[in-house]
């Protein structure tokens, strides 16, 4: 490829693309915005197979639904090494919420 080939976005260009292909699929406003940054700061810290080329296998199993785009995760036990979140297959955002708790809580 040459380099006339390649064409660069603006940073929030991209970041808000990102974010709305997330809420094309009924992923809330902020879990797209949060999503999209990580991708764009993969990216950014050239980490490209952590970045916006994985947004078509988000979209790919957002459009198959092997995705939930609201998942309800809720801890269902918290200890003080461990913490139980529901729906620990399917939901993507358990590790923030596992983190919020092993924080919080010691």
């Amino acid at each position: 490829m040459a380099l006339t080939d390649i064409t660069i976005y603006r940073v929030e260009d991209l970041r808000q693309f990102v974010a709305h292909v997330f809420m094309h699929f009924g992923v809330s406003e902020t879990d797209s915005v949060q999503a999209a940054d990580v991708l764009v700061c993969a990216d950014l810290r050239g980490i490209d197979s952590h970045g916006v080329a994985r947004l078509h296998t988000y979209f790919d199993m957002l459009s198959q639904e092997r995705i939930n785009p609201r998942p309800q995760i809720r801890v269902i036990r918290c200890g003080d090494l461990s913490v139980v979140i529901n729906n620990f297959k399917e939901d993507r955002r358990r590790s923030r919420t596992a983190f919020y708790e092993a924080m919080t809580n010691g």
